[in-house]
């Protein structure tokens, strides 16, 4: 087995403080998705095949003693799993170039909230995200945005959803 590199743990620091920023920057499209629930499962194999192929890659670099073997292994499965439904959330974002299509909706209701992480304010309080609840194919879905988009429509009103089906197929909602 051959020494690391000094600058080994430099490097694994700055990875680790790289994906947990980017899993910060991601999380807030993963209520974007219609069925999120579909990405996380397929994240799953997919996560765990790249684990295999990193495993291949780096199995003569791991120690031969069982202990720090398991170690190495539960690290490279874990560590894939954690990162393969953000960047899986992320190319399906970012490689789908198509136009999003209008889809036929049923507005139940769009409300604006007020969150603050410091507590009750004595001032007037004006909203800074909404939720958006609609119909859409007989589920109800909910959708967090940053700005109102249907203002002065009442519930039962029938709305359009930009929807892009995304570059994996997994379709996410996209307001500009």
């Amino acid at each position: 087995m051959r020494q690391l590199p000094s600058y080994w743990p430099g490097v694994a620091a700055l990875l680790l403080f790289g994906s947990i920023t980017f899993i910060a920057v991601e999380l807030q499209y993963l209520g974007a998705y219609l069925y999120p629930n579909r990405l996380l499962w397929w994240s799953l194999p997919i996560g765990l095949f790249f684990a295999g192929i990193l495993y291949y890659f780096l199995r003569k670099e791991i120690p031969q003693k069982i202990g720090q073997q398991v170690r190495a292994v539960v690290a490279i499965v874990f560590g894939t799993l954690m990162v393969c439904p953000w960047l899986l959330s992320w190319t399906n974002r970012q490689f789908d170039f198509s136009e999003p299509s209008r889809q036929v909706a049923i507005l139940e209701k769009e409300e604006g909230r007020y969150s603050s992480r410091f507590g009750q304010t004595h001032q007037q309080l004006v909203a800074d995200h909404y939720l958006l609840f609609f119909y859409l194919d007989n589920d109800l879905y909910r959708f967090r945005s940053g700005d109102a988009h249907f203002e002065g429509l009442s519930k039962g009103d029938t709305i359009q959803i930009p929807i892009k089906s995304g570059a994996w197929g997994f379709r996410w909602i996209k307001f500009d």
